[in-house]
């Protein structure tokens, strides 16, 4: 899966903007979507809710698959009322 920002609406689906590609890597996922926010800082999100959808598979090898959201990534998705949601596969 890639990172899929979406608008959350009731009545229909509104456009997406997909970015990663096919990376299942959460740590280059993350560091896709800080540099897409950092690149387009005055993209116009709208009235709407957005979420930043992330599906991402276990680091393989270890007991414990630690991942760390920078502070400057929750600022940016915090200010433009942007809501991640992670999901392992």
């Amino acid at each position: 899966m890639s990172i899929v920002l979406r608008a959350l609406t009731e009545d229909r689906p509104k456009p997406s903007i997909e970015l990663a590609g096919e990376s299942w890597d959460l740590d280059e996922q993350l560091e896709i979507l800080l540099s897409w926010l950092k690149e387009y800082p005055d993209y116009n999100f709208g009235e709407h809710n957005w979420v930043a959808d992330i599906g991402f598979e276990k680091r393989n090898g270890t007991d414990v698959a630690g991942y760390t959201v920078c502070v400057e990534l929750m600022k940016l998705l915090s200010g433009k009322d942007i809501t991640l949601w992670l999901s392992e596969y």
